[in-house]
């Protein structure tokens, strides 16, 4: 279990299910392939496939009196659904659903004890049990009528205690589609095309969702069907095909997309990533049969065959300079106290230079963020150090606090304990954003080939082929070592950043991307990081 509580919030019923009915004809007795009953609703078939996903998911709904009560019941323990129900004297909420041999369905519903969920309720079950950090997903909202009064003041009060707000669409039988009013308390919006076009009123999915940007969501995800997903921020979009698989009942996709891109968020997966985790546990829900939900250990092993690293080709250094420092930009205005692992050298200067510029007009503070050291030469010249690289075109010429700011100690007596000084420290702040280069030889940092993928922070000796590949010009002595975090260390950090730029880094950078993960090729490791992006102007990334 991940250390965070998801709450979701909405629908709870019984869905009867009826397979592959042929046309019907009141008056008359018709044949059908199957008739089953399962755990039904928006926001429990979302906490079902949470839950399977080992994520601690608390269910905040309504449950009435009848037959069914204790089906329900039984059906989120089953799950390992924790429920904060609210009892109501009415019947619970039934869905019939006919569904057809491709997998589409028709459904009617009556939703009884859920027509008594109201903002107050709601409120009384979550606030209390909130931590900053938590996840509110609303499924089903559209069918509550009494949750409408109060909802911008909920969810204000939900943010404001630290918890990130996702809204899913669904459909609105009511016909009213608004969400004007709270559209702005948003971290996620999740929707379909036709409820994207119905809310906004537009036509295409760049249309459709730059218009909920504009109303103050802060990300909008879209489910395609057959034809995938896509994702929108503003200045970012990412999409991903379905994954081919024949569907036998589309009932509940959409929350099982819904529960595999929250998992994938909850764990920092990059935006592709997570919609790659949707499209899986979609897919894994629609050709089983009865309520077939994807599991922790098969999304495992469906990652561990994919190349998880993204990458963007941009047109020229400068290009590739302006996108990392948006990110890093993005970074500081999303989590203020970020911990930063910057490399040094010459690739990232440009970075550095829009950098300063943009803390120079207000535009990026990093006065509560965090700086650690990526890697050091062990040289007795204080200039010919990456610290005060480091210093001139960054650390001095922005606002970081002298105390968040933390390099190796090159004069160390004890390189061993420096090493595990280091080791502590990213274990204890951990590192937010990392932003590394490429050698030519595939080495990130000082990690060069032959480096173990399990290594940690270590010191190594500099050979005279190694210090003519780096080029560097010394104005004192040659350094004989020098020290680096390890890859054990890369690959912990939440996000990474790796730049690319001019053709001496093609060979390296299709190697990383293209080559089975190896020891031999230290950047290849980074297929395997669920957060990573490749930025490569092209002439280092014409490959692709």
């Amino acid at each position: 279990m991940y250390n965070m509580n998801v709450f979701a919030v909405g629908d709870l019923n019984v869905d009867l299910f009826t397979v592959e009915p042929e046309k019907f004809t009141f008056g008359e007795e018709h044949r059908t392939g199957r008739i089953y009953v399962t755990l039904g609703g928006n926001a429990a078939n979302f906490a079902a496939a949470l839950s399977s996903l080992k994520v601690e998911t608390r269910l905040v709904s309504a449950l009435g009196n009848d037959l069914y009560t204790g089906f329900l019941l039984r059906e989120l323990k089953r799950h390992g659904v924790k429920p904060l129900l609210s009892r109501q004297n009415a019947p619970n909420g039934v869905s019939n659903i006919l569904v057809r041999k491709d997998g589409e369905r028709a459904i009617v519903s009556c939703k009884g004890a859920l027509l008594g969920l109201d903002v107050k309720t709601v409120r009384k079950k979550i606030l209390p049990r909130l931590r900053e950090g938590d996840i509110v997903c609303f499924g089903g909202f559209f069918h509550l009528p009494k949750m409408r009064m109060g909802f911008p003041e909920l969810l204000g009060q939900i943010r404001v205690k630290g918890g990130l707000v996702i809204f899913d669409t669904t459909f609105d039988e009511y016909g009213k589609w608004n969400i004007g009013s709270f559209a702005r308390h948003v971290d996620y919006i999740f929707t379909n095309t036709a409820e994207l076009q119905k809310i906004t009123r537009t036509r295409g999915l760049a249309a459709g969702a730059k218009r909920l940007l504009a109303m103050g969501t802060g990300k909008v995800v879209v489910k395609m069907g057959a034809r995938g997903a896509a994702f929108f921020s503003n200045g970012v979009e990412k999409s991903v095909p379905a994954l081919p698989v024949k569907a036998y009942n589309s009932t509940g996709a959409g929350d099982s997309f819904n529960a595999g891109f929250v998992y994938s968020l909850a764990k920092g997966f990059s935006a592709k990533n997570c919609l790659l985790c949707g499209s899986f546990a979609a897919a894994k829900r629609v050709e089983g049969e009865g309520f077939a939900l994807a599991n922790e250990k098969e999304l495992r092993r469906f990652l561990g065959k994919r190349n998880l690293a993204e990458v963007e080709v941009v047109k020229n250094y400068s290009a590739m300079s302006k996108r990392a420092a948006d990110i890093i930009i993005r970074q500081l205005h999303e989590k203020p106290g970020s911990v930063l692992c910057l490399a040094a050298g010459k690739t990232p200067l440009g970075t550095y230079s829009r950098l300063v510029r943009a803390h120079r007009e207000g535009l990026a503070d990093f006065s509560a963020a965090t700086f650690i050291q990526l890697d050091e030469y062990l040289c007795s010249e204080e200039k010919d150090s990456f610290g005060h690289l480091l210093k001139k075109h960054l650390l001095g010429e922005v606002n970081f606090r002298t105390k968040n700011i933390f390099l190796f100690n090159r004069d160390a007596g004890n390189l061993g304990a420096e090493c595990r000084r280091l080791d502590f420290l990213v274990k204890r702040k951990g590192i937010d954003l990392l932003l590394l280069g490429i050698g030519e030889n595939g080495h990130i940092a000082f990690n060069e080939p032959g480096t173990g993928f399990n290594s940690n922070t270590h010191a190594l000796k500099l050979t005279p082929g190694l210090l003519a590949r780096r080029a560097k010009k010394f104005s004192g002595p040659r350094p004989a070592r020098a020290i680096t975090l390890g890859l054990r260390q890369v690959m912990a950090a939440r996000k990474i950043v790796l730049l690319a730029s001019g053709r001496k880094k093609k060979r390296a950078v299709r190697g990383a991307l293209r080559q089975k993960p190896s020891p031999a090729l230290p950047a290849s490791i980074l297929q395997m990081h669920p957060n990573a992006i490749v930025v490569s102007d092209k002439a280092a990334g014409m490959a692709f």
